[in-house]
């Protein structure tokens, strides 16, 4: 059996590629160590150089990114943020940007976004709007991260493998024990560029094209489906 650009080849020639062999299900096969590696001879990738088809024009600025898309009679919004974590809106003054072509609020509780047909309509209202907000926080500070999450009410517990009982190990038959704490530092998942997403909404369905991380659970759902926007540099989530 033969293995080459994700189709299994049997020694009769039958085919099946690995897609098929899923089937659109788990990929629930039991790992087997004992499993021959690849002979490195075979490889066609490891060790060679790659073409990057796509640096041209990103490097040139012609590479279409989520920025740069636009559908027809698209609005152009943006976000305002209080400057304390957790604030709440005490008052919004919408008047202040009644000077602005086409300029509106949208409010969902302690959200607040302003949107335009124009985008420079959209930044100006951003920097215009009068909101007042009360209560919050700040951050707790680099040095106090792994404190503040620790402090922090768990809001659940995840269990993702289990083998055997730990706790009935050490307490029974454990000759030597040992304890440590392992912190990870904290780093941001911030986009090399301003951060953006289009929505499109239309007969009780949304696409949203986003740099979003962690959403294929969102195939869970009753008629979810990803398809990868290679092209925008986002997931099409619909």
């Amino acid at each position: 059996m033969t293995i080459t650009d994700g189709v299994v080849k049997a020694r009769d020639g039958r085919t099946v590629t690995y897609g098929q062999l899923v089937a659109g299900g788990r990929f629930d096969v039991k790992l087997d160590k004992d499993a021959p590696l690849k002979d490195p001879g075979f490889y066609k990738t490891v060790g060679q150089a790659v073409p990057r088809p796509d640096l041209p024009a990103k490097m040139t600025g012609r590479h279409t990114y989520v920025q740069d898309f636009r559908l027809p009679n698209m609005l152009h919004a943006r976000v305002i943020r209080p400057r304390a974590v957790g604030a709440t809106v005490a008052e919004i003054d919408e008047a202040s940007i009644t000077g602005i072509p086409g300029a509106r609020v949208v409010r969902v509780q302690n959200f607040v976004a302003v949107v335009a047909e124009r985008e420079w309509n959209a930044i100006r209202a951003a920097r215009q709007l009068r909101v007042t907000w009360t209560g919050g926080g700040g951050l707790p500070g680099s040095d106090k991260v792994h404190a503040g999450l620790r402090a922090e009410a768990i809001e659940r517990d995840e269990q993702l493998v289990k083998q055997g009982d730990s706790t009935a190990a050490l307490r029974v038959g454990a000759e030597r024990r040992f304890a440590a704490s392992y912190e990870w530092p904290a780093q941001s998942h911030g986009s090399m560029g301003p951060s953006c997403a289009v929505a499109d909404i239309r007969n009780g369905r949304a696409t949203v094209w986003s740099a979003s991380q962690g959403t294929h659970k969102l195939r869970q759902g009753p008629g979810a489906r990803i398809v990868d926007a290679r092209n925008c540099g986002a997931r099409r989530l619909s």
